[in-house]
């Protein structure tokens, strides 16, 4: 009869003929969702069983509805103490039955995905903790130019990093990366990121060999990832800034005195693809009161309602707009120019922006 109900609902039903080939069955053959058990069985009581299930299985692992023939408090307490999740006392209606069985695994599958999504924030908090140690403690202090970072994660954990190395009160190498994929395993490569780019670091005034470097050490070390990257060295003594690109965003030079944008993107392909970097390297001249924009593509690619795209040309008119503005004032305005285009007070991808004023 049991089996017969059941089946009408789509359900396949392992039938027993005593508790021992219950408890063999259960142990061998991990797909079964519930068990429905008879008290009263040959060899083995219910009770019994059910006990012998709650040594493996949790109640929410494997629910358990014991089925009597009485309606008697001491059977209930008895099964409820055995290890079941629910009882049904004979005759039952079909109608209960099922909707017993549908109640306890809507139950199991909600506690499943409880658990995954615990499992996940658990991941999450990881990959913060081991994103965060990556990052630089302190935004350096130069006489001759001012730095400001605004960095802000997504809420699943990208792979943005960025590093600075000092050379002088005059000079200074910047390193911006963008890593594939999310959470545990871009935290990760931003790991090896940083201590990669510290094994670099002599290789500050020679951007295209410190991408290439980087490059040779990362690729084959990443799995299926890859990253974007660029560098620039900058030296306010000589009023020059050296840049190479790894398939990264564009370096943008916003000269203040005569309100207009330089564009720089040399070429160089994406980290991890190949050994062969083949950098190339941009040399430009500075002149005082030039502010340098170093951002990811959380940026331009920044969608709003309407699904429309912020974009290189949005992002230069905004960059105009702060001329008048000191290097931190300019990071609030352009993230909060971001943030009013997608309407959200979380992106989709790490906010990274890293502004730099020659004095």
């Amino acid at each position: 009869m049991l089996e017969n109900y059941l089946n009408l609902e789509n359900y396949l039903v392992k039938k027993t003929r005593d508790g021992m080939e219950a408890i063999n069955i259960i142990e061998k053959d991990r797909s079964i969702d519930i068990v429905l058990l008879d008290i009263m069985m040959p060899r083995v009581t219910g009770y019994d069983v059910a006990k012998k299930i709650r040594e493996k299985f949790t109640h929410f692992e494997l629910p358990v509805i014991m089925l009597t023939a009485k309606n008697q408090i001491s059977d209930i307490v008895a099964g409820i103490e055995a290890g079941a999740n629910d009882y049904l006392s004979k005759p039952f209606d079909r109608r209960e039955l099922v909707a017993r069985v549908d109640n306890l695994l809507m139950l199991k599958e909600s506690v499943r995905e409880s658990i995954k999504l615990a499992n996940i924030e658990v991941e999450l908090d990881i990959a913060r903790n081991i994103q965060l140690s990556t990052m630089p403690l302190s935004i350096p202090e130069l006489d001759s130019m001012k730095i400001a970072v605004r960095y802000i994660p997504m809420e699943s954990i990208g792979g943005d990093f960025y590093n600075f190395h000092v050379q002088s009160d005059n000079s200074i190498g910047i390193l911006l990366t963008d890593v594939t994929g999310h959470g545990i395993p871009a935290a990760l490569i931003a790991s090896m990121l940083k201590i990669v780019s510290s094994i670099l670091a002599d290789y500050a005034g020679t951007p295209e060999v410190f991408l290439s470097e980087m490059n040779r050490m990362l690729t084959g070390n990443m799995g299926d990832h890859f990253l974007t990257a660029l560098y620039v060295f900058i030296d306010s003594g000589k009023r020059l800034i050296l840049h190479a690109n790894a398939g990264h965003e564009p370096v943008l030079i916003l000269k203040r005195n005569r309100k207009i944008i330089n564009e720089d993107n040399p070429r160089g392909r994406i980290i991890g693809l190949s050994k062969d970097g083949n950098m190339e390297l941009s040399s430009l001249d500075l002149e005082s009161e030039d502010r340098i924009v170093l951002f990811t593509d959380c940026i331009t690619e920044a969608f709003n309602s309407r699904h429309e795209q912020f974009g290189l040309e949005s992002f230069k008119k905004a960059i105009l707009e702060t001329a008048e503005m000191d290097a931190e004032e300019c990071a609030d305005y352009l993230f909060n120019v971001v943030e009013m285009w997608t309407g959200r007070k979380k992106f989709d991808d790490d906010f990274s922006l890293i502004i730099v004023d020659m004095k």
